[in-house]
């Protein structure tokens, strides 16, 4: 059994590291009073290797290693030392993406071509603080159907290549990184009723588009109210309220545009719901960015569906995983984990090696939670992911 796949044993020492990654993400992000919880957990003993791995299986050591920097803390020289390298790493990963992006970019407004930059590459240089590296893996631009051919003719003549995993992916020649091509903003190949969460149409959310600097050219990205909505519906219904760096997103937008989510009084039943869904599970784990508007978007009314699911996300986490500033932890919190279930939703990516993607139009966005996951959460139920986005996809048709 590969290691990333094995088990933590329940209680184990392991598992008490989420708090003190969780915290540190928090700090890096911005939000400062996720200090003193970053302080309590640094009071405590600090299992570091474990610290390490987890931090590298949730591909979160640019944001530990600030975190942990802003801290000012005593941290072994040996670990600062791994989590610089592996941010170094990073960092040229996302240097290397963002000089291909801009290539692209560059050469699609040439052809009149809109192209919106989605995901990590925007949202680092508009939502992270400066200087600071966001994990990412690929590209993922957002363009109409009708360009959608166009787009495709475009980046084969640059060697790119999509006969490899599908028709919206594609490869660069030397394999180094991809490039999704989106024709929506949720995926709906086997969910095709996701298309009523969000029925607008590409020229309506280029209307709302705000600038992002892909090195020194000017592209485009999605408005703060669109990226807000598209992360936490890209949470909820393609990763089951899972993902470490996913939760990291949505936090740092809402530090970045706290405007947005009163924005969202407009925004569609299946959309709100999927903002306040977010909002319950950071509060669940003492986050909460804004009280205000968590309690603008509580549905007055809960399906049996999503009682049963926000009760399963936010149990284990509600009084057990939070570090008092004193030092001292919750009722049985031995071994309990700040983030339920932390899951690195691009380990099985075939840029990472595993043949086996985690595409939601290919392989199941609703995979069920991989064992490894019991290392962050000791009562996690293999099946609980899968259970968790196929009872969301039924509630959203009766919204």
């Amino acid at each position: 059994m590969a290691r990333e796949n094995r088990p933590a044993p329940v209680g184990s020492q392991k598992q008490s590291a989420a708090p003190l990654i969780w915290a540190a993400m928090l700090v890096a992000v911005g939000w400062r009073d996720a200090a003193a919880r970053l302080s309590a957990c640094l009071a405590e003993p600090v299992t570091w290797v474990d610290v390490r791995a987890e931090a590298r299986r949730l591909r979160a050591e640019p944001l530990v290693y600030a975190g942990l920097l802003a801290a000012a803390a005593n941290v072994p020289t040996t670990v600062l030392d791994s989590l610089r390298r592996a941010t170094l790493a990073w960092g040229a990963r996302a240097a290397r993406l963002e000089e291909a992006a801009a290539t692209v970019l560059t050469l699609a407004s040439e052809a009149r071509i809109g192209v919106l930059v989605l995901k990590g590459l925007a949202l680092q240089n508009l939502a992270y603080p400066r200087g600071l590296v966001r994990p990412m893996d690929d590209i993922d631009l957002l363009v109409s159907r009708d360009d959608a051919p166009r787009l495709a003719d475009l980046l084969r003549r640059q060697g790119y290549r999509n006969d490899l995993r599908g028709e919206e992916d594609f490869f660069a020649t030397d394999f180094s990184h991809s490039i999704d091509v989106h024709l929506g903003l949720l995926n709906t190949t086997r969910v095709p009723a996701r298309s009523d969460l969000w029925s607008e149409t590409f020229q309506d959310i280029w209307q709302r588009r705000q600038p992002v600097a892909m090195g020194a050219f000017p592209a485009w990205t999605l408005g703060p109210q669109d990226c807000l909505q598209h992360f936490a519906l890209h949470s909820v219904h393609h990763h089951g309220l899972q993902g470490a760096l996913w939760m990291a997103d949505l936090s740092a937008m809402l530090r970045a545009w706290p405007e947005a989510v009163a924005a969202l009084c407009g925004a569609p039943a299946g959309v709100r719901r999927s903002v306040w869904y977010c909002l319950e599970v950071f509060a669940a784990r003492g986050h909460d960015p804004t009280p205000e508007g968590r309690a603008m978007l509580r549905p007055h009314q809960l399906f049996p569906g999503e009682r049963r699911l926000l009760a399963q996300v936010t149990s284990a986490t509600a009084s057990r995983s939070r570090v008092s500033p004193g030092g001292r932890r919750g009722p049985n919190s031995h071994g309990s984990s700040s983030f339920l279930p932390w899951r690195d939703t691009k380990r099985d990516s075939p840029m990472r090696g595993n043949r086996h993607a985690t595409h939601g139009s290919r392989t199941g966005e609703a995979s069920s939670v991989s064992r490894s996951d019991v290392g962050l959460c000791g009562d996690a139920d293999p099946t609980k992911h899968a259970k968790n986005t196929q009872i969301l996809d039924r509630t959203k048709t009766v919204l």
